[in-house]
């Protein structure tokens, strides 16, 4: 007689749960997503006011950090962004938020910095700058695949309470993303080229891919190898250059305009390409003797000028001389610096009107 197969189910103990009772919540319809997303249009205005204030504040921050070179941009998410997002979101994981304030990119900013070095200079402003929630360094991410990719590092950041950003920002986060030149070409071709085609590379295209891919990543490599080398070079030769102080009537040169900054400010020292370009201002202001200078300036340094150094290792001395000179005699060195333009930084007399503004007001 054959044996009964069911056996094993009859014999299940009594009161076990029924797995057919046991399914994953369903996702919701897509009428709850679309519903969000007109929520979030009558707020959108409110989060295209808060992006750009944050665009504005960290631009500005960063603008005034010699050692780097960022570009701030930023965007408060398309509605039909947030509705595609939030039906995706619920596909995977049914219940997972609760409203279109549960996304993480709402607000998104993006910081983009010529050398690999720099990302941790902003980062070092940020942290010190906003509410840092979240610090992920993505190129730790990339280097577990041990494939060549995207690198940057991607914040989650609130607005301080009692701080100038809009109220918004202190309880809705912003994403930040930090990445490199090379990095952000590599980030848009990857999205141009893998995804929005709708289609699988095919291998021999993908091993191309590939291979660009690690050509950028050299070429960074190499660029930030570089610059090493020209910071270690400049720092022995300003170094060695240093001279003993000359009569206070005859004018300074680099050595001579070292030593004094050195007397004067508690900053790192200024390579001499720095003290060149501050001689030909001083020089244009009649103010390159040291004698000359020490009766512009007082006794000794403002304490908003010594504020520059608190906390942040990358101030260089000409950068204090620089702020003091536009605190204690701003139209004379607005003046020279528009008769001695930088033509690394064509942007520097606006970034001189808001700081000697924000010097005045504190």
């Amino acid at each position: 007689m054959p044996r009964n197969n069911g056996r094993a189910r009859d014999s299940a103990p009594s009161g076990a749960p029924d797995a057919d009772l046991e399914q994953p919540p369903a996702p919701r319809p897509r009428s709850w997503a679309h519903r969000e997303a007109q929520a979030y249009r009558r707020r959108r205005r409110d989060y295209v006011i808060a992006t750009k204030a944050l665009v504005d504040a960290l631009q500005a921050r960063l603008e005034d950090i010699d050692e780097i070179e960022a570009v701030v941009t930023g965007r408060a998410k398309e509605v039909r962004s947030v509705e595609q997002k939030l039906r995706a979101r619920d596909r995977l994981s049914p219940g997972r938020d609760s409203a279109f304030t549960d996304l993480p990119d709402l607000i998104g900013i993006r910081v983009v910095v010529r050398l690999e070095s720099e990302i941790a200079i902003v980062a070092e402003e940020l942290h010190r700058l906003l509410i840092v929630d979240k610090d992920v360094d993505a190129r730790d991410e990339r280097s577990r695949e041990e494939t060549p990719g995207y690198r940057g590092r991607h914040f989650d950041v609130r607005a301080h309470p009692d701080g100038e950003l809009p109220e918004l920002l202190t309880v809705q986060p912003a994403e930040i993303q930090v990445r490199t030149r090379a990095a952000d070409l590599w980030a848009s071709l990857e999205h141009e080229l893998r995804y929005k085609g709708g289609t699988e590379l095919p291998a021999a295209r993908s091993r191309q891919f590939v291979l660009a891919a690690s050509l950028l990543e050299l070429a960074e490599r190499e660029l930030e190898d570089l610059r090493a080398w020209q910071v270690d070079t400049q720092s022995v030769a300003a170094s060695a250059d240093i001279t003993p102080a000359r009569e206070p009537a005859r004018p300074m040169d680099e050595g001579a305009l070292a030593e004094f900054l050195a007397n004067r400010y508690p900053a790192v020292p200024s390579t001499p390409r720095r003290l060149g370009w501050m001689l030909d201002l001083l020089r244009e202001m009649s103010l390159d003797s040291s004698a000359a200078l020490a009766d512009v300036l007082p006794a000794n340094p403002d304490r908003r000028i010594l504020a520059l150094v608190e906390g942040r290792a990358t101030v260089d001395s000409v950068r204090m001389l620089d702020d003091e000179l536009l605190l204690v005699t701003p139209e004379a060195y607005l003046r020279a610096n528009r008769a001695v333009p930088d033509e690394r930084n064509p942007h520097r007399i606006r970034t001189l009107e808001r700081r000697q503004r924000r010097l005045a007001g504190g």
